[in-house]
């Protein structure tokens, strides 16, 4: 399991290969807008795959594992988008101060997020 500090050099490394240099702020709006533009497109499926579902149909002959298979996406694409923007606003506004003396608070906060070890950096990270 990659530590910390190993992530925090991946992501350095990763952002030193753009040809720009864009903040790690910056980077974090632009994911979160693209997120919410695929979170939207997401809402727009669900609400036609319950239709195609339901329309004209029966309650007994209604595809039930399918109906709920596609509401436990919904719940799980807005758990995921509201996580992220409560973790981007802890990450710009709440620990801003101290982003500025230790070197981002969202570079620590994402890495994990990232490279799918947020649960562990998350915990490991008072600042996040």
């Amino acid at each position: 399991m990659p530590t910390p500090s190993l992530i925090s050099q991946s992501i350095d490394n990763i952002l030193a290969m753009g040809s720009t240099n864009i903040s790690i702020d910056a980077v974090t709006i632009i994911s979160l807008s693209l997120e919410g533009i695929l979170y939207g497109i997401s809402i727009f499926m669900f609400l036609g795959t319950i239709y195609a579902l339901t329309h004209n149909r029966h309650i007994r002959t209604i595809n039930h594992p399918s109906l709920v298979v596609a509401l436990l996406l919904l719940i799980l694409s807005t758990a995921h988008i509201v996580i992220n923007i409560i973790r981007t606003g802890d990450g710009l506004v709440k620990y801003r101060e101290h982003s500025r003396r230790t070197g981002g608070v969202l570079r620590r906060c994402f890495s994990g997020h990232i490279f799918g070890q947020g649960r562990l950096v998350y915990h490991a990270n008072p600042a996040c």
